[in-house]
């Protein structure tokens, strides 16, 4: 989902993903260059008590959900969007806006991350990352698709502390 409405845009979607036991992703840090101004833009609001990027206050607004006492212990229902091939630091997105929160990362495979950078690029979040790669996989063909996942589903497990 698109956070870029608006802070509250995505809240009344949310809640109701929440209401019926189900979850949903947020963009926070996509890996287009051309969204590199946009989400590590700085700004400032009152919930904040010092200026964040745009990703660290996406993160912020959407993990509200998360912090509820329901999910205590456990990851929460809305996750976030985080390119595998984004620098973190340079879109100042905190480790505590990924803290409880499912991440969705594409950008592993074609776009150039491999398994072997997963806990690099997350580190401590490494266990809650969603690791996405199709075009490299698609490029097996439809004779090779099976075991082109099967042998890449291998070099992720082996990436798990």
């Amino acid at each position: 989902m698109s956070p870029y409405l608006g802070p509250d845009s995505l809240r009344a979607a949310l809640t109701t993903a929440i209401r019926a036991d189900k979850g949903a992703f947020v963009l926070a840090a996509t890996s287009n260059p051309e969204a590199f101004a946009l989400q590590s833009a700085r700004t400032v609001d009152v919930a904040s008590g010092d200026d964040q990027t745009v990703a660290d206050r996406v993160a912020r607004d959407v993990g509200w959900a998360n912090g509820s006492e329901a999910f205590e212990g456990a990851l929460g229902p809305i996750g976030l969007v985080v390119g595998a091939t984004v620098d973190r630091a340079a879109v100042g997105l905190s480790d505590a806006a990924l803290h409880r929160a499912p991440i969705l990362a594409p950008g592993f495979g074609a776009q150039g991350a491999r398994p072997g950078d997963l806990h690099a690029i997350f580190g401590p979040f490494s266990d809650q990352v969603l690791a996405s790669e199709s075009r490299s996989l698609l490029s097996a063909g439809p004779d090779g698709l099976a075991d082109a996942i099967e042998n890449r589903a291998s070099e992720y497990r082996g990436t798990r502390g």
